[in-house]
């Protein structure tokens, strides 16, 4: 999963729930980017729990719980 700020990519085979956001497909990766700062971006473990959320703050995606650019993500 990759990170620029304004666009967050990421492994198709992800389980995901997202809102106020555009989506891109790009091969076997999806970009999606905000529309305003309402959206969010929910990444999910396979137990169905919520393994990261990341919103929108000042047009730029931050990691919920730390509020840190998220970069590079595993």
């Amino acid at each position: 999963m990759h990170c620029d700020g304004k666009t967050i990519t990421f492994d198709r085979t992800l389980w995901v729930q997202h809102g106020e956001v555009d989506v891109e497909p790009r091969g076997d990766q999806v970009a999606v980017t905000p529309r305003n700062d309402d959206a969010f971006l929910k990444i999910f473990n396979h137990f169905g729990r919520v393994l990261k959320l990341f919103v929108v703050e000042q047009g730029a995606w931050v990691d919920a719980d730390t509020g840190q650019a998220p970069g590079e993500v595993d």
